[in-house]
């Protein structure tokens, strides 16, 4: 499946915005290309097209088998590799676990909202991610709770930063999808389907919670070690264990 990214500028937002509906397919024609951007990039792909006031939208009337989403996640073990690097922004799939409250955090002097979500994998990975500005402002917290378990989320255009206790960030190309339609959500949903898979909504500040473990830098353990550190105490210790 090939996707390409489309490109509208402010002057002609209002006249394409009316002639498309979501979920609907058109022929499309009367429209420019150029070259992709060597940074940022949303999709990967060679091209992009210009949609200006002279693009003519067709609708179909028998709809070709075209999905109603495209994305290209990437796994959470591989986000540090993704670290710092804006050639190409992150799709990211997880499971709702965690939501905390709006909040203000102040950026280069200038005042900013931002709300911190954790999310697991299908294999259970935890990731923590923060939601900044209107995204964050605009989480529907009310209407998540009423949802069944799983709450699947689905992220576009994401940046893998370190921000305090999280690596990825919302930008301003971010779009959240809850329960999309896509194949990947069925192992969500036979995996993760009971009453205490439901998220947990905390009241108080993200930062009075400690940072997460970076776990590719912990020493893997045997069981066998780790009954050697029965009744020991430690401090701040985290252990990877292999089975």
């Amino acid at each position: 499946m090939n996707a390409i990214h489309a490109i509208i500028k402010e002057a002609y937002y209002d006249y394409v915005k009316e002639k498309l509906m979501v979920g609907s397919v058109y022929r499309i024609s009367k429209f420019h290309s150029n070259e992709s951007q060597d940074k940022y990039i949303i999709v990967e792909y060679r091209a992009q097209l210009l949609f200006n006031n002279r693009t003519q939208f067709i609708p179909l009337p028998k709809l070709p088998d075209i999905p109603q989403h495209w994305f290209q996640f990437v796994d959470f073990d591989k986000l540090h590799m993704c670290e710092n690097n804006d050639i190409v922004l992150i799709y990211l799939i997880g499971q709702l676990k965690l939501v905390y409250p709006l909040e203000e955090e102040f950026i280069n002097g200038r005042k900013a909202l931002k709300r911190l979500l954790h999310i697991q994998d299908i294999r259970r990975q935890d990731l923590k991610l923060t939601l900044w500005g209107t995204l964050a402002s605009e989480f529907d917290v009310d209407m998540i709770k009423t949802l069944p378990p799983p709450i699947v989320m689905a992220f576009t255009s994401t940046k893998v930063r370190r921000f305090e206790n999280t690596i990825v960030n919302s930008g301003l190309s971010t779009c959240l999808f809850i329960n999309p339609s896509i194949p990947e959500i069925e192992k969500y949903r036979a995996n993760f389907n009971k009453p205490y898979h439901a998220p947990k909504f905390i009241t108080t500040s993200s930062a009075r919670h400690e940072h997460a473990p970076d776990y590719r830098r912990e020493d893997v353990i045997n069981v066998s070690t780790l009954n050697l550190q029965a009744g020991k105490k430690r401090q701040e210790s985290h252990f990877c264990l292999q089975s």
